[in-house]
């Protein structure tokens, strides 16, 4: 793919070609109202017109300059919109990379923390609770659904300082 300096260099000589078309065409245009005025002149001593044929002429040629050179203006806004298509394909690119990034760190942080939050539980439940009916484990675990890390480990913490058996008592 091309990039951003490629497509403004071609645009700068697009134009640079489009106004040297124009300005080689309207030159001739001059030199050959001033050709025809003084063919005129040396032929039918005609002078008094000599001026105005060569504004016709030159005017005549900068049109035909401008005529050939329209096509110049539609590549140069097709290198805008290139340019354009470009710097957001760019920013778009840049976007998936950082969410790729982003996801890979997701599922290393899963998989790291998805082991411990394992032994947490089956050690409550192995050293404190005998029943289900006397605590429940999995009320003190409030996960964050992107990390899935518990967010209650304080309380945790206390309680298998303290022993204690019922979540009612870390209040």
């Amino acid at each position: 793919m091309y990039s951003e300096k490629t497509y403004k260099n071609y645009i700068f000589w697009m134009q640079v070609k489009r106004v040297v078309v124009i300005l080689v065409l309207s030159c001739l245009g001059a030199a050959l109202g001033m050709l025809i005025g003084w063919i005129l002149g040396s032929t039918m001593k005609l002078t008094s017109f000599n001026n105005i044929i060569i504004a016709v002429s030159t005017t005549v040629f900068f049109l035909l300059g401008v005529l050939l050179t329209v096509g110049t203006g539609k590549q140069v806004q097709d290198g805008y919109w290139r340019i354009a298509v470009l710097r957001k394909l760019t920013v778009i690119q840049k976007n998936l990379e950082l969410n790729n990034e982003l996801l890979r760190n997701t599922d290393k942080s899963i998989k790291d923390n998805l082991s411990p939050v394992g032994n947490m539980n089956t050690e409550i439940k192995e050293e404190e609770v005998t029943t289900e009916e006397e605590f429940d484990a999995t009320a003190l675990y409030k996960f964050d659904e992107t990390a899935l890390v518990p967010q209650n480990q304080k309380k945790l913490a206390k309680m298998k300082k303290k022993k204690i058996k019922k979540p009612e008592d870390l209040k």
